[in-house]
């Protein structure tokens, strides 16, 4: 993430433990090579829903969690039966 020096760090900090978080809910387990290469897609979805132009629209991770659940579970997902 990359942020004017000026920004709220505290804000910005916040946002990498919920990207973490999020993470952990997606993997259930610990963060390997391997799962955070087999996790990529989630984890830009992670980020397009807490961040949207610029702008961090969301801090909730539950919410988070739930908004890439249905993002992976759409018509075209292989895991939808």
């Amino acid at each position: 993430m990359i942020v004017p020096e000026d920004e709220n760090f505290v804000l910005m900090e916040e946002v990498i433990n919920l990207i973490g978080e999020v993470l952990l809910m997606i993997t259930k387990g610990p963060f390997t090579g391997k799962t955070i290469f087999d996790s990529l897609q989630d984890i830009v979805l992670v980020c397009d829903e807490i961040i949207n132009e610029g702008y961090i629209v969301c801090l909730d991770a539950p919410k988070v969690f739930e908004r890439v659940r249905m993002k992976d579970l759409g018509p075209n997902s292989p895991s939808k039966t």
